[in-house]
Protein backbone atom coordinates (compact mmCIF):
# COMPACT_ATOMS: atom_id res chain seq x y z
CA UNK A 1 0.00 0.00 0.00
CA UNK A 2 1.16 3.74 -0.73
CA UNK A 3 2.09 5.35 2.24
CA UNK A 4 -0.35 7.93 2.98
CA UNK A 5 2.63 9.67 5.49
CA UNK A 6 4.83 10.01 2.39
CA UNK A 7 2.08 11.55 0.22
CA UNK A 8 1.75 14.06 2.49
CA UNK A 9 4.57 14.63 3.58
CA UNK A 10 5.44 15.80 0.10
CA UNK A 11 2.75 17.94 -0.25
CA UNK A 12 3.35 22.00 -1.04
CA UNK A 13 1.43 23.04 1.61
CA UNK A 14 2.86 26.48 1.15
CA UNK A 15 1.77 28.21 4.31
CA UNK A 16 0.03 25.40 6.10
CA UNK A 17 3.94 24.05 6.41
CA UNK A 18 3.33 24.36 10.29
CA UNK A 19 1.69 20.75 10.04
CA UNK A 20 3.23 19.07 13.48
CA UNK A 21 4.00 14.66 13.58
CA UNK A 22 0.28 14.59 15.14
CA UNK A 23 -1.35 16.10 12.05
CA UNK A 24 0.47 14.18 9.80
CA UNK A 25 -0.86 11.19 11.62
CA UNK A 26 -4.28 12.14 12.29
CA UNK A 27 -4.68 12.97 8.79
CA UNK A 28 -3.28 9.53 7.60
CA UNK A 29 -5.76 7.95 9.77
CA UNK A 30 -8.80 9.98 8.31
CA UNK A 31 -7.64 9.14 4.53
CA UNK A 32 -7.61 5.42 5.65
CA UNK A 33 -10.75 5.00 6.98
CA UNK A 34 -12.36 7.21 4.34
CA UNK A 35 -10.54 5.02 1.69
CA UNK A 36 -12.13 1.94 3.96
CA UNK A 37 -15.60 3.29 3.72
CA UNK A 38 -15.52 4.48 -0.05
CA UNK A 39 -15.05 0.59 -0.86
CA UNK A 40 -18.79 0.22 0.31
CA UNK A 41 -20.58 3.58 0.37
CA UNK A 42 -20.18 6.49 -2.94
CA UNK A 43 -18.27 9.19 -0.33
CA UNK A 44 -15.97 10.47 -2.54
CA UNK A 45 -15.69 10.20 -6.88
CA UNK A 46 -11.76 10.09 -6.79
CA UNK A 47 -10.46 6.40 -7.97
CA UNK A 48 -6.75 6.45 -6.24
CA UNK A 49 -4.83 7.32 -3.58
CA UNK A 50 -2.46 9.74 -4.87
CA UNK A 51 -5.94 11.59 -6.52
CA UNK A 52 -7.32 12.03 -3.25
CA UNK A 53 -3.99 13.17 -1.09
CA UNK A 54 -3.97 15.41 -4.33
CA UNK A 55 -7.29 16.72 -5.04
CA UNK A 56 -9.09 16.84 -2.06
CA UNK A 57 -6.48 16.85 0.70
CA UNK A 58 -4.26 18.94 -0.36
CA UNK A 59 -7.16 21.54 -1.90
CA UNK A 60 -8.76 22.06 1.63
CA UNK A 61 -5.03 22.44 3.33
CA UNK A 62 -4.00 25.41 0.42
CA UNK A 63 -7.08 26.91 2.25
CA UNK A 64 -5.63 27.22 6.02
CA UNK A 65 -3.91 30.36 5.80
CA UNK A 66 -7.70 31.92 5.59
CA UNK A 67 -8.31 30.28 9.40
CA UNK A 68 -7.43 31.90 11.95
CA UNK A 69 -5.89 29.64 15.25
CA UNK A 70 -9.40 30.81 17.01
CA UNK A 71 -12.83 31.71 16.08
CA UNK A 72 -15.96 29.54 14.67
CA UNK A 73 -15.98 28.23 11.58
CA UNK A 74 -19.60 26.86 9.23
CA UNK A 75 -18.91 24.37 6.58
CA UNK A 76 -21.54 24.22 3.97
CA UNK A 77 -22.81 20.67 2.35
CA UNK A 78 -19.60 18.99 4.10
CA UNK A 79 -19.89 15.52 2.40
CA UNK A 80 -17.26 13.37 3.15
CA UNK A 81 -15.49 16.60 5.32
CA UNK A 82 -13.35 18.40 2.61
CA UNK A 83 -12.12 20.76 3.36
CA UNK A 84 -13.32 20.90 6.92
CA UNK A 85 -11.93 17.64 8.53
CA UNK A 86 -8.41 18.62 7.06
CA UNK A 87 -8.61 21.86 8.69
CA UNK A 88 -9.86 21.03 11.92
CA UNK A 89 -7.35 18.77 12.57
CA UNK A 90 -4.13 21.57 11.91
CA UNK A 91 -6.88 24.37 13.56
CA UNK A 92 -8.23 22.42 16.61
CA UNK A 93 -8.78 25.38 18.70
CA UNK A 94 -11.33 26.77 16.10
CA UNK A 95 -14.81 25.53 16.48
CA UNK A 96 -16.48 23.85 13.73
CA UNK A 97 -20.04 23.02 12.63
CA UNK A 98 -20.34 20.97 9.75
CA UNK A 99 -24.00 20.95 7.82
CA UNK A 100 -24.44 17.73 5.98
CA UNK A 101 -27.80 16.32 5.28
CA UNK A 102 -27.73 13.17 3.19
CA UNK A 103 -28.02 10.62 6.92
CA UNK A 104 -24.64 8.53 5.31
CA UNK A 105 -22.08 10.69 4.53
CA UNK A 106 -23.27 12.75 7.94
CA UNK A 107 -22.59 9.51 9.36
CA UNK A 108 -19.30 8.78 8.35
CA UNK A 109 -18.50 11.94 9.37
CA UNK A 110 -19.21 11.26 13.03
CA UNK A 111 -17.70 8.39 12.83
CA UNK A 112 -13.97 10.05 12.30
CA UNK A 113 -14.74 12.52 14.93
CA UNK A 114 -15.19 10.04 17.62
CA UNK A 115 -12.01 8.21 15.98
CA UNK A 116 -9.66 11.00 15.30
CA UNK A 117 -11.15 12.14 19.01
CA UNK A 118 -11.38 15.96 17.39
CA UNK A 119 -12.95 18.16 20.27
CA UNK A 120 -15.35 21.50 19.48
CA UNK A 121 -17.22 20.20 16.32
CA UNK A 122 -20.43 18.97 15.25
CA UNK A 123 -22.42 17.43 12.29
CA UNK A 124 -25.60 19.29 11.76
CA UNK A 125 -27.69 16.15 9.96
CA UNK A 126 -29.84 18.90 8.04
CA UNK A 127 -29.77 21.40 4.86
CA UNK A 128 -28.31 24.77 5.57
CA UNK A 129 -32.09 26.00 4.99
CA UNK A 130 -33.30 23.91 7.97
CA UNK A 131 -30.81 24.58 10.29
CA UNK A 132 -31.00 27.87 11.82
CA UNK A 133 -31.96 27.16 14.70
CA UNK A 134 -28.86 24.81 15.89
CA UNK A 135 -26.15 26.95 13.95
CA UNK A 136 -24.66 29.79 15.98
CA UNK A 137 -25.82 33.39 14.56
CA UNK A 138 -22.85 34.30 12.75
CA UNK A 139 -19.15 32.45 12.15
CA UNK A 140 -15.65 34.03 11.43
CA UNK A 141 -15.13 31.92 8.52
CA UNK A 142 -17.52 30.09 6.04
CA UNK A 143 -16.70 27.34 3.38
CA UNK A 144 -18.11 25.42 0.54
CA UNK A 145 -16.78 23.11 -1.72
CA UNK A 146 -18.46 21.40 -4.63
CA UNK A 147 -21.44 23.58 -4.43
CA UNK A 148 -22.40 26.11 -7.32
CA UNK A 149 -21.09 30.02 -6.29
CA UNK A 150 -24.02 31.72 -6.06
CA UNK A 151 -26.06 29.30 -4.63
CA UNK A 152 -23.12 28.35 -1.81
CA UNK A 153 -22.78 32.45 -1.34
CA UNK A 154 -26.63 32.44 -1.24
CA UNK A 155 -26.71 29.95 1.86
CA UNK A 156 -23.91 31.34 3.46
CA UNK A 157 -24.92 35.37 3.70
CA UNK A 158 -27.31 34.74 6.53
CA UNK A 159 -24.58 33.56 8.24
CA UNK A 160 -21.86 36.15 7.32
CA UNK A 161 -21.30 39.48 9.26
CA UNK A 162 -17.21 40.32 9.69
CA UNK A 163 -16.24 37.15 8.50
CA UNK A 164 -15.05 35.59 5.21
CA UNK A 165 -16.67 33.02 2.60
CA UNK A 166 -14.18 30.51 1.35
CA UNK A 167 -14.71 28.95 -1.73
CA UNK A 168 -13.39 26.94 -4.04
CA UNK A 169 -13.24 27.11 -7.71
CA UNK A 170 -11.41 25.87 -11.13
CA UNK A 171 -9.80 27.50 -14.00
CA UNK A 172 -12.79 29.11 -14.94
CA UNK A 173 -13.65 31.79 -11.92
CA UNK A 174 -12.56 34.48 -13.78
CA UNK A 175 -15.48 34.31 -16.33
CA UNK A 176 -18.21 33.37 -13.85
CA UNK A 177 -17.08 36.30 -11.68
CA UNK A 178 -17.59 38.51 -14.92
CA UNK A 179 -20.91 36.46 -14.91
CA UNK A 180 -22.12 37.78 -11.45
CA UNK A 181 -20.65 40.93 -10.39
CA UNK A 182 -23.89 42.45 -10.84
CA UNK A 183 -25.54 39.89 -8.21
CA UNK A 184 -22.24 40.22 -6.29
CA UNK A 185 -22.66 44.07 -5.52
CA UNK A 186 -26.02 43.87 -4.89
CA UNK A 187 -25.89 41.60 -2.19
CA UNK A 188 -23.11 44.26 -0.38
CA UNK A 189 -20.69 41.46 -0.96
CA UNK A 190 -16.50 42.02 -2.21
CA UNK A 191 -13.71 39.71 -3.37
CA UNK A 192 -11.32 39.78 -0.16
CA UNK A 193 -8.60 37.61 -1.82
CA UNK A 194 -8.04 35.58 -4.88
CA UNK A 195 -5.32 32.87 -4.59
CA UNK A 196 -4.48 31.00 -7.63
CA UNK A 197 -2.41 27.74 -7.55
CA UNK A 198 -2.04 24.76 -9.53
CA UNK A 199 -3.06 20.56 -8.08
CA UNK A 200 -2.39 17.97 -10.06
CA UNK A 201 -1.58 20.06 -13.61
CA UNK A 202 -4.52 21.58 -13.28
CA UNK A 203 -5.35 25.50 -12.42
CA UNK A 204 -7.85 26.25 -9.50
CA UNK A 205 -8.26 29.34 -7.28
CA UNK A 206 -9.60 30.15 -3.97
CA UNK A 207 -11.79 32.89 -4.00
CA UNK A 208 -12.81 34.72 -0.97
CA UNK A 209 -15.34 37.16 -0.01
CA UNK A 210 -16.14 39.47 2.95
CA UNK A 211 -19.53 42.16 2.97
CA UNK A 212 -18.76 45.31 1.36
CA UNK A 213 -20.81 47.87 4.12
Amino acid sequence: MISWYVIIKNVDLKKSSDISEEDIRLLELYLQELWRWNQKINLVGVSSYERLVDELLADSLISAEFVPEKGTLLDLGSGAGFPALPLKIIRPDVYFDLVESRSKKAAFLRHIIRILRLKNIRVVEKRIEDAKKELLSFYDIITFRGIELVTGLSLALPYLQKGLIVTFQGKNYKSLMTQIAPWINNMQLKIHQIKEYTLTGKKRAILVFSRSF
